[in-house]
């Protein structure tokens, strides 16, 4: 370790610029996993949503809060020392720890494309078998295609853990996956962004399919209660999913497009070129808060138990205001399930 290294992580570390950019990231990402938890509880209580789809909904913020977390222990333990530091030296890092640190926490974010296309493929089950689907009990589909990502994840860590030490240990005043070399462009170009935009295509054809198919089923008085209520449950839920997996794939492809840009337009100033790198990994952070927001904006059941648990009435008022539903003849009651489903093709 050099005297040049540790007053360039100073300059860098404890330049304002960069704090900034970090607080900015700690407050999003702590928002983002209160949002993300909450939201995440009101799916998987939900019983309008089957259960496959629920534990793959789930696995799926787990891996958003999973990598918000450690972005957000990256961002804190930032500010802390940029605040703490007694000598330039205590901030600089190990090269291995901070290429062995990119790794951990890039192991969720390459992993969400795993998530999303085991939805896209529950949804497709979903679609084929949509006659059957609603009564099937055993979430079969969401215990073969969960563990995918959480494996894909080991596999990242203790590849990056089991590496050879180098005899020589090398220090960097900046961490970063692009200063460790960790990111594998071709790799990202080759197959993840593939991945999820073939993903966000099959979630598009099951909206397409399971709406005409409702709208064909609405007109022609056919099938029954159950394949209508999968139809509903899948056009609802997959304009949702294709949404967000249309923004993931935006904000990765601009995340990707900063990180490639960044490369090659060599900054030789370290403090300006972690401050950029450090902006265009707002994605993230970014995306855990808007996955929330889609959610209670485009899930009706789901807006309406988060209003309900903010708008608790007091009980002697609840009491008072009870009152027993009148009864409905069956005609009544077909009239409004069809009412119901209509709502979908609006």
């Amino acid at each position: 370790m050099n005297l040049s290294s540790c007053l360039e992580a100073e300059r860098v570390l404890v330049n304002g610029r960069f704090i900034v950019t970090q607080a900015v990231v700690a407050c999003l990402n702590v928002c983002g996993i209160v949002l993300c938890v909450y939201v995440t509880a009101l799916i998987a209580i939900s019983q309008v949503l089957h259960l496959n789809l629920r534990i793959l909904l789930v696995n799926l913020s787990a891996l958003l809060c999973l990598r918000s977390a450690l972005t957000l222990n990256r961002s804190t333990v930032s500010i802390f020392e940029a605040f703490t530091y007694k000598n330039s030296c205590d901030l600089v890092k190990e090269a291995e720890s901070c290429k062995a640190y990119s790794a951990i926490a890039a192991a969720p974010y390459e992993s969400l494309v795993f998530a999303f296309i085991g939805i896209s493929i529950e949804r497709c089950l979903a679609t084929i078998a949509y006659k059957h689907y609603e009564k099937w009990k055993f979430p079969f589909a969401a215990v073969v295609l969960a563990p995918i990502t959480w494996i894909n994840i080991a596999l990242i860590i203790s590849k990056s853990i089991g590496k050879k030490m180098p005899e020589r240990v090398l220090y960097r005043p900046y961490c970063s996956t692009v200063t460790t070399g960790y990111v594998d462009f071709s790799k990202l170009f080759n197959y993840n962004i593939p991945v999820i935009i073939v993903s966000f295509l099959l979630f598009l054809a099951v909206y397409i399919i399971c709406k005409r198919k409702l709208r064909l089923f609405i007109a022609s008085k056919i099938d029954d209660l159950s394949s209508r209520y999968q139809l509903v449950e899948n056009v609802k839920s997959t304009k949702v999913l294709a949404i967000l997996s249309s923004i993931y794939t935006v904000l990765v492809l601009l995340t990707l497009g900063a990180v490639v840009a960044i490369s090659y337009m060599h900054i030789t100033d370290l403090a300006e070129f972690a401050i950029i790198k450090e902006i265009s990994s707002f994605s993230m952070p970014i995306y855990i808060n808007v996955h929330s927001i889609v959610f209670l904006t485009q899930c009706q059941h789901i807006r309406l138990r988060a209003v309900r648990l903010f708008r608790r009435r007091p009980f002697t008022e609840r009491k008072m205001g009870t009152s027993v539903a009148p009864v409905m003849s069956a005609k009544q009651h077909m009239d409004l399930l069809e009412q119901m489903w209509s709502t979908a093709n609006k």
